[in-house]
């Protein structure tokens, strides 16, 4: 359950909240099964419980997350460029088309968490654990090497600048990873990155 305080703050308005929580920053905000839907933050949710919650569309551009609980919430299409994720519990959330693009997510859990057709170009996943993770239509970043991708569903997943002897697919973190139509572009030469409407079927 979400602290009711917190919750009667963030009902006077996202700009109170913004101001609260830049008074406030040591502590531990508590939104866990909030409706955040849409809504736009600018501050820090630092080590934040928002497990169950639903910010769906929200905007979260370059917001502090590390240590973050967000379990189960509710991301779709939420706009968490350069966002900061290190150490975040992110199982079993559901990222499908979120944009988290130059977002640091280094040793974040994404046991079971839905990121189908999210964009992770240049995001900063090491050491991330990805078991079970579903990256259908994914937009992945370079350097997976040290990610966890075991059980994790790669299908239509595009595989950004990917040497192929080498990385996630080791048998170290790539135990039984489905790959149907995955398209890894070699990373011989530059590659080209496409949109949505570029990829084949």
């Amino acid at each position: 359950m979400a602290n009711q305080s917190h919750l009667d703050i963030l009902a006077q308005g996202i700009e109170t909240w913004n101001l609260w929580r830049e008074q406030h920053p040591s502590i531990e905000a508590d939104l866990s099964g909030a409706e955040l839907f849409r809504t736009e933050f600018t501050t820090e949710f630092t080590a934040a419980d928002l497990s169950r919650a639903d910010v769906s569309k929200a905007i979260l551009i370059g917001v502090d997350l590390s240590g973050a609980d967000l379990t189960g919430a509710n991301l779709i299409q939420a706009n968490l460029t350069g966002a900061w994720l290190d150490n975040a519990n992110l199982s079993e959330a559901n990222f499908a088309e979120a944009n988290l693009s130059n977002a640091h997510i280094s040793g974040a859990n994404f046991t079971g968490t839905d990121l189908t057709g999210a964009w992770l170009d240049n995001t900063n996943l090491r050491e991330a654990n990805l078991r079970d993770t579903n990256l259908s239509k994914a937009s992945l970043p370079r350097g997976l090497s040290n990610i966890n991708l075991s059980d994790a569903q790669l299908s239509r997943a595009r595989l950004i600048w990917f040497p192929l002897t080498r990385g996630p697919f080791s048998a170290r973190n790539a135990s039984r990873t489905r790959t149907s139509r995955t398209r890894m572009m070699s990373s011989v030469r530059s590659p080209r990155i496409t949109s949505r409407r570029d990829e084949t079927e």
